[in-house]
């Protein structure tokens, strides 16, 4: 599985990418959503992670954008402000939303679960 991590945190996404790296998993960071975007459509990835408070672009638009260009590509909305998640995240329903700091085995079991088709039962709400 190759990953997308979108987030203006550096932090954060360095954290995200070291785990994943670790357990064998390549990605590429983007601090800029609408960068990341453009690198999307180069180059397709089996999985998106986005934050979802941005200053250019919040995740629900990162997600939007994503899948018009590749409806199949599962995208992950990571947020450190869970109270911040409108109605319209819930309507749009990311396949799965996770709170900071991400909780790496519970990320990929999740992950895991989502691909084999039973990502209904681990769907999460803000």
């Amino acid at each position: 599985m190759r990953f997308m991590l979108i987030d203006d945190d550096l932090q954060s996404l360095k954290g995200l990418s070291t785990a994943l790296r670790f357990r064998g998993y390549e990605s590429i960071q983007f601090q800029n959503p609408k960068e990341a975007i453009k690198a999307f459509k180069r180059d397709a990835y089996d999985i998106v992670v986005t934050d979802y408070n941005m200053p250019e672009m919040n995740g629900l638009e990162v997600m939007q954008a994503i899948q018009k260009i590749s409806p199949e590509t599962m995208v992950l909305v990571v947020t450190g402000y869970p109270e911040k998640c409108t109605s319209l995240i819930k309507k749009n329903r990311p396949q799965l939303l996770f709170e900071k700091p991400v909780n790496i085995e519970e990320f990929l079991e999740a992950i895991k679960k989502a691909r084999n088709g039973s990502a209904n039962q681990i769907e999460r709400e803000c």
